[in-house]
């Protein structure tokens, strides 16, 4: 059987969605559960693999990251699709990778620091004999990026 989140539990999830834990009794004057059973619950959700860590957002323009690109990308096999799959989920720039099905077959998710950076992986992955075809899609703007729901909602 599926273990399911208490309404509790969706509670400290959304406050964890827009804020950091800057301490318990904040959190607990905040979402109006005692502190004690924040702690518990986040320890219970961490251990049950629910909750697999909490990391800071950061400004990534401050950072230097200022290009954001999407490339569509079509191997010769598909079976080629896990060899190529290996060597970019280790590349650092490389912020999400998806199997897709449609027009192409991985869909790569980057951020760089320079159109040189974006050009060298798209020059990359264009030289590997598992490769295709890449297509590039670059972001003018960012309305909205994250990797988790706004929102979590009780089942």
């Amino acid at each position: 059987m599926v273990e399911r989140l208490s309404l509790t539990d969706y509670k400290i999830l959304n406050y964890l969605l827009e804020h950091d834990i800057q301490n318990y009794n904040k959190m607990s004057e905040k979402v109006g559960i005692p502190a004690s059973t924040i702690y518990d619950r986040i320890k219970s959700m961490r251990r049950k693999g629910f909750l697999l860590r909490l990391a800071p957002v950061l400004d990534l323009e401050a950072l230097g990251y200022r290009v954001f690109a999407a490339l569509e990308v079509e191997v010769h096999n598909m079976r080629d699709v896990d060899r190529l799959k290996d060597s970019l989920v280790g590349n650092p720039n490389v912020v999400g990778l998806f199997k897709m099905s449609g027009n192409y077959d991985l869909l790569v998710l980057a951020l760089f620091k320079s159109p040189t950076e974006l050009e060298e992986l798209i020059s990359g992955l264009l030289k590997r004999d598992e490769v295709k075809d890449v297509h590039g899609n670059l972001s003018i703007h960012s309305y909205k990026f994250s990797s988790n729901p706004s929102a979590l909602k009780e089942d």
